[in-house]
């Protein structure tokens, strides 16, 4: 059996093996580069992550939420904390989750008058954040 690199030169197609007309054009390995990125790109969007949506809010007041707030905590109670929180200014992200922009906003507010300072979110401060600011 002949191996076609062993080809007489009389045969066209042994001299264009490797030659630049036996290649495709730049336009065909251009058409595949834009294939290849959209499919990448379809690919990217299919396996995208929505964001999370936070936790319903749930009233402070609520035997539902524990007595105290603090760091760490994700649930519905958050969320309503974060949102009493931004109606008194704080600009806040709604997510439901106790983390560190949500334990300054707290800090912040019960460092104005008349709030009482600490840690997490007690009863007072709980009833003040239902009070309205002036």
């Amino acid at each position: 059996m002949r191996n076609v690199l062993d080809a007489p030169a009389d045969r066209p197609h042994a001299q264009n093996r490797g030659s630049k007309s036996a290649r495709p054009g730049w336009r065909a390995r251009a058409g595949v580069l834009a294939a290849a990125t959209a499919m990448v790109s379809t690919i990217a969007l299919i396996g995208a992550v929505p964001a999370m949506a936070a936790p319903a809010p749930i009233k402070l007041t609520s035997s539902s939420c524990p007595s105290v707030i603090q760091k760490g905590q994700v649930s519905g109670c958050v969320t309503e904390l974060q949102n009493l929180l931004n109606a008194h200014g704080a600009g806040l992200t709604v997510d439901g989750e106790f983390g560190p922009a949500t334990l300054y906003a707290v800090r912040e507010y019960q460092a104005a008058p008349p709030n009482a300072g600490g840690r997490g979110v007690g009863p007072q401060t709980k009833s003040y954040l239902f009070a309205p600011r002036g």
